[in-house]
């Protein structure tokens, strides 16, 4: 019978889990070791990134903002990786709430 994580903030940096399902949780990654996850499921999650990890997602959100929208490449494009599914590398608007106020 699998365990049940549940509305926890989860660190898994070196996280190894086994045989569980993960729902409403938060994870949170900081850059270490890559987490493993065998035989889980993993539904309605959050994902926060610290240190080098949210450096390395500021970096590919850069990158990908240099792009045209029209023709910005799918994650899988943009790291070339062989993926299915077509996911859009997100970037979010970069003015802050001040520069917005100004430019009214």
């Amino acid at each position: 019978m699998p365990s049940i994580f549940s509305h926890n903030n989860i660190p898994v940096d070196g996280l190894n889990l086994q045989d569980a399902i993960v729902k409403n949780n938060v994870f949170s990654y900081s850059g270490g070791p890559v987490p493993t996850f065998k035989n889980c499921t993993l539904e309605d999650n959050q994902f926060a990134f610290h240190g080098p990890a949210l450096n390395t997602l500021t970096l590919l959100r850069l990158i990908a903002s240099l792009y045209p929208k029209d023709k910005r490449p799918t994650l899988g494009e943009f790291l070339g990786l062989d993926i299915h599914e077509s996911l859009t590398v997100a970037v979010p608007d970069t003015k802050s709430d001040t520069d917005n106020e100004q430019s009214e």
